[in-house]
């Protein structure tokens, strides 16, 4: 149901409801520079969520969120946060592999990609973790993409290239964070 709203000019203009994308059904596939689903051209609607697969680990419900950003079909979420990069008390610890697989699925059923953001600090020790996510993930079949670093080369020096070849291997569709 569309809703006009009469302007002095005697012009009309419909504001049409947001429509949910259909839940995804596997990785993303390019043809170029283009994004295809199934076979078909597909748009990165994304939203900022850094925190939402923590908020799922520790119970809160997420479908607010959701529910907020119908219309968009990509959730940018954050393995972890350091305390010490300005995050403070609101910083979090990552999320165990299994809590991912739930999480991905869950978002995954309610129309959304999940762009996974690897590292967020150029701390070497959380690299190995990393990988071993990265690993779990490729395991999951959910409907993911992988961003290794997070602003690698913005006053930090995430090791993008640590986990290069891993990326590579792991089957899902990445980018260094180096843009």
């Amino acid at each position: 149901m569309a809703v006009t709203f009469p302007i002095a000019t005697n012009l009309d203009y419909a504001l049409e409801p947001t429509v949910t994308p259909a839940p995804p059904t596997g990785p993303l596939t390019t043809l170029g520079p283009i994004f295809l689903s199934d076979g078909q051209p597909w748009r990165y609607k994304g939203v900022s969520a850094f925190s939402l697969c923590h908020r799922f680990r520790n119970g809160e419900s997420i479908d607010g969120f959701l529910s907020d950003y119908a219309g968009f079909n990509v959730l940018r979420v954050w393995d972890y946060t350091n305390a010490d990069d300005g995050w403070g008390d609101d910083a979090w610890e990552s999320c165990p592999p299994e809590v991912w697989a739930d999480f991905i699925a869950y978002v995954n059923g309610r129309g959304f990609y999940v762009e996974v953001t690897l590292l967020t600090d150029d701390d070497p020790a959380r690299i190995a973790p990393a990988r071993t996510l990265l690993n779990a993930l490729a395991q999951t079949g959910g409907a993911i993409v992988v961003e290794i670093g997070n602003e690698p080369l913005t006053h930090k020096q995430i090791d993008v290239a640590a986990l290069q070849s891993d990326a590579a291997q792991s089957g899902l569709r990445y980018s260094s964070g180096v843009y």
